[in-house]
């Protein structure tokens, strides 16, 4: 299946420059509830997997998860690599050295084929350009897991809503404002669990499920598969 890209050109450029400036000083990248939930699920497949796992984390940001995995779980034989588009100096990450950090490309992963036991990612990949899956399936070991966290579409309009209505917006909450047109404009984000199963099953994953979460102020999109070729 042909999968129509919906990342326009010089969108790598725009996120690394958007975040470069957005992480350090960002203490969340994602909704609390969002997080405990993908930490959860991780640990859950994590107990049925060979010694020593590895886990990419794509998208990865100032290591948040990561930090809060290991505090919640211990390191319990994981072996993370984390994943990041920005500029984000090592001062700045939050894992106490415990997590080694690639600065890279969704779309073009610096790793061998078939080393990760397991990839997640954090309301990250549904902002990478398409390659990004396929580069992902190629890192994952056949039968690897593929954990995620979408953004929902509705945050679109609440973001947009938000901002739009300020007299006055920082320089940082008007580049938040232009992202957020950008994604409106563009449609980048999934908008149904039937279009989740069609992109991913197009790249070569089997969806095990796909669910709409919510802690009562933000939705997101929580999917959990496997590569099977």
């Amino acid at each position: 299946m042909q999968i129509e890209a919906r990342i326009i050109p010089g969108t790598e450029e725009k996120m690394s420059s958007f975040y470069t400036r957005y992480y350090p000083n960002e203490k969340e990248d994602s909704p609390n509830k969002s997080r405990v939930s993908l930490r959860r699920r991780l640990h859950t497949v994590a107990d049925g997997l060979p010694e020593n796992p590895t886990v990419l984390d794509l998208g990865a940001g100032r290591q948040i998860f990561e930090r809060e995995y290991i505090r919640a779980y211990g390191r319990r034989g994981l072996r993370f690599i984390s994943v990041d588009i920005a500029g984000i100096s090592s001062r700045n990450l939050l894992s106490e050295s415990f997590v080694p950090h690639v600065r890279a490309s969704g779309s073009q992963l610096p790793f061998r084929d078939g080393v990760f036991d397991v990839a997640v990612s954090s309301m990250a990949l549904d902002f990478m350009p398409p390659g990004a899956i396929l580069e992902t399936k190629r890192v994952l070991k056949p039968g690897g897991k593929l954990l995620l966290n979408l953004h929902h579409p509705s945050l679109v309009q609440a973001k947009l809503e938000d901002l739009s209505g300020r007299k006055r917006l920082s320089q940082r909450s008007q580049d938040v404002l232009d992202f957020f047109k950008y994604l409106r404009d563009h449609k980048i984000l999934q908008e149904s669990v039937d279009q989740i199963h069609q992109v991913f099953g197009g790249h070569g994953f089997k969806v095990e499920r796909a669910a709409e979460a919510s802690d009562g102020l933000d939705k997101w999109w929580e999917v959990d598969m496997r590569r099977v070729r």
